[in-house]
């Protein structure tokens, strides 16, 4: 019945499932009834998979009857090489054969869809630099370097781009270069001294599967209280556990754990790594911003 006095029909079913059921990261705990509608997605579990990182190597060797963009002036050229976010550069060297022999390293994630950068920039003088040529690669596109000994990586001559499109006068410009993913390497994203993974990019490198690390988080005691709805009162203390092992992060229930993992084991002297946080946002006052806190690891 509403206030008005007219009927309601209220249609409901109860659905009992367990942790392995698609809808358990979706499903409102009864723990959390209190919690607003607004606030109920940071009280769910998540999982994350990092993507694996590998190094790409970018070796410029010399480059080939280059020409300033006036002809006239003897180039003083450096290369500049771009992929995402990150930038490097060669030293400046002079002439129209200009030697550099200089490595350019970089991080990308998997998958290797990613575009390398390479520009030739002339030094005019102290205030101008002028672009006359580029050269585009793409890291799917690159030789796949997995380090063995006595393995040498192609030398190879790729031709430039000119800066303008209508500049035709340098058909023959060439640099000379080496391009390679260097996938027998672990990019390292965590403490060498507690860190979960040692493996290569290159999965054939991997070594055979150990066993598999099971992990069941049920609850935790003895929490600090943290929460301060500014009138000086304490609430409990809402606190969710994350834990990471090789590129696996998950994050349990707000306020209620209750959750279960398990990870491959590719190494003896891996380290399982849990924290502890507490968090505001599962409070309905809309005032307080969000504040969390590290309550043990």
């Amino acid at each position: 019945m509403t206030e008005t006095g007219h009927p309601v029909m209220l249609l409901m079913s109860v659905w009992f499932g367990t942790q392995a059921d698609k809808v358990y990261s979706y499903a409102w705990f009864s723990d959390s009834f209190d919690v607003s509608a607004s606030c109920v997605v940071n009280t769910q579990p998540k999982l994350y998979l990092a993507p694996r990182l590998c190094y790409v190597r970018v070796t410029v060797v010399s480059g080939h009857e280059l020409s300033s963009n006036d002809g006239k002036q003897t180039p003083s050229v450096y290369v500049k090489a771009t992929l995402g976010d990150q930038v490097q550069k060669t030293k400046i060297s002079f002439g129209s054969n200009p030697t550099w022999n200089q490595d350019l390293m970089f991080v990308a994630s998997e998958p290797l869809y990613d575009t390398v950068y390479i520009s030739l920039i002339d030094q005019v003088d102290d205030q101008q630099e002028e672009c006359i040529g580029r050269v585009v690669k793409k890291l799917s596109e690159m030789n796949a370097a997995v380090k063995v000994p006595g393995t040498k990586l192609p030398v190879s001559f790729y031709d430039i781009e000119p800066a303008v499109e209508s500049d035709s006068r340098r058909p023959s410009s060439r640099i000379k270069m080496k391009l390679a993913t260097d996938q027998g390497y672990h990019v390292s994203d965590e403490c060498s001294q507690y860190s979960s993974d040692y493996r290569a990019f290159a999965k054939k490198l991997w070594p055979h599967k150990l066993g598999k690390l099971e992990i069941g988080i049920l609850g935790a005691t003895g929490l600090e209280t943290t929460n301060d709805l500014g009138d000086g009162q304490k609430t409990t203390t809402d606190a969710y556990v994350v834990a990471k092992y090789g590129n696996k992060w998950g994050r349990t229930r707000t306020l209620s754990f209750h959750q279960r993992g398990t990870s491959s084991i590719h190494g003896t002297f891996t380290t399982n790594v849990r924290s502890l946080h507490s968090e505001f946002t599962t409070t309905t006052a809309v005032s307080i911003k969000q504040r969390m806190f590290q309550l043990g690891k």
